[in-house]
């Protein structure tokens, strides 16, 4: 069966969207002042958030995390707030609320003099199953205490498959909506490189890969990649790849199962702009068993 995989190369930029930020609120007495009186904190010092794949502090939250890991680190900073407070956590997935945040595996910082540490974040479940990693998207994670509701910290952290990866930056939009460049190959690798380009594979090829770069696209728009064998649409390997910067590289594959073979014949690949019936961008590539030999059809 023929199947795809979507890998999302773009850039994380933008003002509509920060991969993670601290925020201190104003200086207001805690509700319960006379029974835990804040500690003294530098002006300098502002709570902060920051998220790792590893049990590791980062020095910064990646710009992506892998979306197929189980658990997610966060590590907390709140000046002003005494080691010993009661915290609590929320979480949201693009802007929808997902719920009080499990502070599993809570561990606070040894002979910090306010509230600092780290705890685990889980791949929510689906039907009270994990669902075996994170839904690809934006979380956004808020860590206070009940008895000091003025000081929290909140960031965020992008959770996209493995193969995602930033390759350019991009603002907003300077020009039409635009793809350039396709092309076929028979691979990438981990730095980008097309290996194998092609516009003619053999059936046994396994994998076509096709490589694009776009701009002119308004962050929180999808494209939509679509595969052709003749004038029949492969279904099953339409993906949609989320733009979350201007102009970036996208990357789509149609992969066959393992011992089978691509079907012989004319194939097109062609992106649009969500649901818009007028391509971006289209091109061919041909399959065509070696003289001789029989390549079966699906």
């Amino acid at each position: 069966m023929i199947g795809c995989l979507l890998a999302l190369l773009g850039a994380l930029a933008g003002g509509g969207l920060a991969i993670w930020y601290g925020r201190e609120r104003a200086a207001v007495p805690p509700a319960h002042s006379g029974l835990h009186a804040p500690l003294p904190a530098s002006s300098a010092a502002s709570p902060a958030l920051l998220f790792s794949p590893t049990p590791e502090r980062p020095d910064q939250t990646p710009e992506i995390i892998s979306s197929e890991t189980d658990v997610i680190w966060a590590f907390y900073d709140l000046p002003g707030m005494p080691s010993s407070a009661a915290l609590s956590a929320s979480w949201f997935l693009k802007d929808e609320q997902l719920g009080e945040l499990p502070l599993d595996q809570l561990q606070p910082q040894s002979g910090a003099d306010h509230a600092a540490g780290q705890f685990a974040i889980h791949a929510p479940a689906t039907g009270g199953v994990s669902s075996g990693g994170f839904i690809s998207g934006i979380y956004r994670v808020v860590i206070t205490s009940p008895d000091y509701p003025d000081i929290s910290a909140e960031a965020s952290f992008v959770a996209l498959p493995r193969a995602a990866q930033i390759l350019q930056g991009g603002g907003e939009p300077e020009g039409p909506p635009a793809v350039r460049s396709m092309q076929t190959a028979s691979g990438v690798t981990d730095t980008g490189e097309l290996i194998g380009t092609s516009t003619s594979f053999q059936p046994n090829a396994g994998r076509v890969v096709a490589v694009f770069h776009y701009e002119g696209i308004i962050p929180g728009s999808a494209l939509t990649v679509r595969w052709y064998l003749e004038e029949t649409e492969l279904t099953a390997a339409r993906t949609e790849i989320p733009v979350t910067a201007a102009r970036g590289r996208g990357e789509a594959w149609l992969e066959t199962g393992e011992g089978d073979l691509l079907p012989d014949g004319s194939y097109r690949v062609v992106v649009f702009l969500g649901d818009e019936v007028e391509p971006l961008a289209t091109t061919g590539f041909e399959v065509a068993s070696p003289a001789g030999s029989t390549a079966a059809r699906q």
